[in-house]
């Protein structure tokens, strides 16, 4: 298959100072990126950019710098370059690197290390992220589709040994996200059923992590061929086709027996069937806004149901830590579709724009062809 290019190496762009008043200048050396990077110049997939920035400055003494050798893409990527004029930032916020300098006084990583910068910089724990910023939030703050970046020593976790990159690079996004609204605000416990709507990255991963900590998994998907995959890949028993099947929260409780857990993903769209799907002191994870933003809420079914509703940003380092030892307990391998060289980030956007795949697109930093 031929795939398009972006545009290489155009004359300079013009990057974005960070633009936020509200963004402290502590920040702004915080994160920074280097070398070749795809730039947004304005809305659109057909306005992004290759271009050379200039080179980054040595590490501070709790800095480090890393070659990013695989970025992976989120629906989250795609409001933002099609929702902002303003040109002058660097897309995505997932990625894995290997450490290639670091400052005088950094002692949680080496070089030749493997990381992941997490997603939201500076929060740790739960008890303190005030001080929290995205990478790749289109207000100046750089992305990871970039050769090279500078990050606090803090910001950053190792990943495990038997993912290769690209899987790697799926998980501070994704994977955070499905083992915060699972585990950490979930409370899952074994022999729980977990209903996941569709089948992108988040999905995916909560399905691996409930099949490993000896859940059951409902999938829902408007696609038969997609449900079929998803049986053959993550080992998901029960399905339901949406499109088949309106009231799908229903068939869940009748031919499955309900769900204590939903992943939801869809918004406006599926909230209501993601409540009638719900046994009681079911557990709803508020995570996606794929298919709306407002919804009305039967406070009725919500109260006799005793539903706990958790909203899920992501999360902190320490659940990046916690996610990355069941990975590696359970030999999790990330469920990686497609993978596009840097020079074709534009094809792998619009691959995710249309949504035809399943888990997650991913762009190699290092490989020139594309494997899908």
């Amino acid at each position: 298959m031929h795939w398009q290019t972006c545009q290489l190496f155009s004359p300079p762009v013009q990057m974005q100072e960070v633009l936020d008043p509200y963004l402290p200048h502590w920040r702004v050396p915080s994160a920074k990126a280097g070398g070749n990077a795809v730039v947004s110049q304005g809305a659109g997939i057909q306005n992004l950019r290759t271009t050379t920035l200039p080179a980054l400055p040595p590490p501070g003494p709790h800095e480090i710098i890393i070659d990013v050798l695989s970025v992976c893409l989120n629906h989250r990527d795609i409001f933002g370059i099609n929702g902002t004029q303003k040109g002058g930032w660097i897309p995505c916020s997932d990625a894995v690197g290997r450490v290639v300098a670091i400052g005088s006084k950094v002692k949680r990583v080496e070089l030749n290390d493997r990381v992941c910068p997490i997603f939201s910089q500076n929060y740790l724990l739960d008890s303190d992220r005030k001080d929290a910023f995205s990478l790749g939030n289109t207000r100046g703050i750089p992305g990871t589709l970039c050769k090279k970046l500078l990050l606090s020593e803090e910001n950053v976790v190792h990943v495990p040994d038997h993912l290769s990159d690209e899987e790697a690079s799926t998980l501070p996004c994704a994977g955070v996200t499905a083992w915060r609204a699972l585990v950490t605000e979930g409370r899952f416990k074994k022999g729980e059923t977990v209903l996941v709507e569709g089948t992108g990255g988040v999905s995916a991963f909560g399905a691996q992590f409930a099949n490993a900590l000896g859940g059951k998994v409902i999938c829902t998907s408007s696609s038969d061929s997609k449900l079929k995959r998803v049986k053959q890949l993550l080992s998901v028993k029960h399905t339901i086709n949406y499109n088949k099947n309106p009231d799908w929260g229903n068939v869940a409780k009748s031919h499955f027996g309900g769900a204590d857990h939903v992943l939801e993903i869809g918004g406006a769209g599926t909230f209501k069937q993601a409540l009638v799907a719900l046994n009681n002191h079911g557990s709803l994870a508020v995570i996606g806004i794929l298919d709306g933003i407002e919804t009305s809420l039967n406070l009725v079914q919500f109260f006799s149901k005793q539903i706990r509703m958790n909203g899920i940003a992501v999360g902190s380092r320490k659940d990046f830590e916690d996610m990355n030892k069941c990975i590696a307990e359970h030999r999790i391998r990330p469920l990686v579709s497609a993978v596009f060289p840097m020079s074709q980030a534009c094809e792998a956007f619009k691959l995710m724009e249309g949504g035809g795949f399943i888990g997650q697109i991913v762009v190699s930093m290092t490989k020139p062809v594309s494997k899908l």
